[in-house]
């Protein structure tokens, strides 16, 4: 048996005393450490051209961005949001076109509370080598479910517009400079986008591409027949004004085949998919040409030479939370439509132009819908991808 002295009880009183002065200083010391606030660009080196690139801001709270540029420089940049709480990847800045001998650079600041983070770009100066545009995989976009995985060799673009105090993105794109189409123009299909504004016919340059590398296109293309063919129909943004005027910029034309084409069998197909997205909550729409082959160009209002595809296609996924027939595969369906680029006397599509969508990746080379992974799990991807129309009653009612 031990048996403790007076001395022994206060001697480790004491030293207990210590103990949690120790800890007690510590806690106050060590506090915990504030959620990261950064903001970052997807490029830090800008091309000389007009165009856009992603922002992304980390932070735990509410936060405010703003732009410094040169001393000297006007402002020739604008940030799609400049405040916001939470994380946030897809901040887009819009950049217009540097022609002067230098290069210039720009100054994106982050502040939360009194923390302050900066990022710094260099747009190049005009006449400059241009970077090859880098690949865009969909992870950049988050929850944009019609975002395919974007070839490196096309430059990637988005168009917003504004409406009733919001902004809404409205289709995104991959720009070939040098055939001066777009290979694929995607974009989200809802009662949102459906209203009552008519046709605009502003035809207009796009803002996003350098003018010098975009087709001209105010009187139309210059002979063989070719009307101005809409990628993203004008009768898909009917919601209000800036949408439907953005659907005539001449970066989402191509040269089409008039009559016995864009006026009949695709104009009737563009209705067919309004009507399939009456039936969703959303329809995702990847609408797209094949110029891999051509040997057909075209004149713009400058005498430049636009490709004429040899095809076209439709990569469409549908979606409906509260489908029970589709409820085994999350809500999803999906189905791909290709029409060779040609006069048809048939005014309507048939089974013989639809097939699944890995047939369609398989024929143009692109990956559709990779977020879908992602959304249904990759079980549910691949049959909903691997699915025929042919099969399915929905596409043929």
């Amino acid at each position: 048996m031990v048996y403790r002295t007076k001395f022994d009880n206060r001697a480790l009183a004491a030293v207990l005393a210590v103990i949690l002065l120790v800890f007690s200083s510590c806690g106050d010391s060590i506090k915990p450490e504030p959620h990261a606030l950064s903001v970052s660009a997807r490029l830090t080196e800008l091309p000389s051209g007009a165009g856009s690139v992603f922002v992304s801001v980390t932070a735990s709270g509410a936060w405010v961005l703003s732009l410094e540029f040169g001393q000297d420089d006007e402002p020739w940049a604008e940030l799609s949001t400049t405040s916001g709480t939470g994380d946030k990847s897809n901040v887009i800045l819009k950049y217009g076109e540097n022609a002067s001998e230098s290069d210039r650079t720009l100054r994106i600041t982050v502040k939360a509370s009194s923390r302050i983070q900066t990022c710094t770009l260099v747009q190049k100066a005009g006449g400059g080598d241009e970077p090859e545009p880098p690949v865009v995989q969909p992870g950049d976009v988050p929850g944009w479910m019609e975002l395919p995985i974007v070839d490196g060799g096309l430059e990637y673009h988005n168009n917003f517009f504004s409406m009733n105090g919001k902004r809404y993105r409205n289709y995104s794109y991959g720009w070939d400079k040098k055939a001066l189409v777009a290979h694929w123009v995607a974009y989200p299909l809802c009662p949102l986008y459906l209203g009552s504004q008519k046709r605009t016919d502003e035809w207009a340059y796009d803002p996003n591409v350098p003018q010098s590398q975009q087709p001209v296109l105010f009187r139309g293309f210059g002979g063989g027949g070719y009307d101005r063919g809409h990628q993203l129909p004008s009768a898909d943004r009917t919601c209000c004004r800036e949408a439907n005027e953005q659907t005539f910029y001449f970066t989402n034309m191509t040269p089409q085949r008039g009559v016995n084409f864009n006026q009949k069998i695709w104009a009737s197909f563009e209705t067919r998919v309004r009507d399939w997205s009456r039936n969703a909550d959303t329809l995702y729409v990847v609408t797209g040409c094949v110029v891999k082959g051509s040997t057909l160009t075209v004149r713009d209002n400058d005498r430049k030479s636009v490709t004429v595809p040899v095809g076209y296609f439709k990569a469409l996924l549908w979606y409906s939370k509260s489908s029970t027939v589709t409820a085994q595969n999350a809500g999803y369906r999906a189905a791909a439509f290709y029409l060779e680029h040609k006069d048809y006397s048939q005014t309507g599509i048939d089974r013989s132009m639809s097939m699944s969508v890995d047939e369609l990746e398989e024929m143009v080379g692109m990956d559709f819908f990779p977020n879908l992974k992602t959304k249904a799990g990759a079980v549910i991807a691949d049959r909903v991808e691997a699915a025929d129309p042919k099969n399915d009653t929905f596409w043929w009612q």
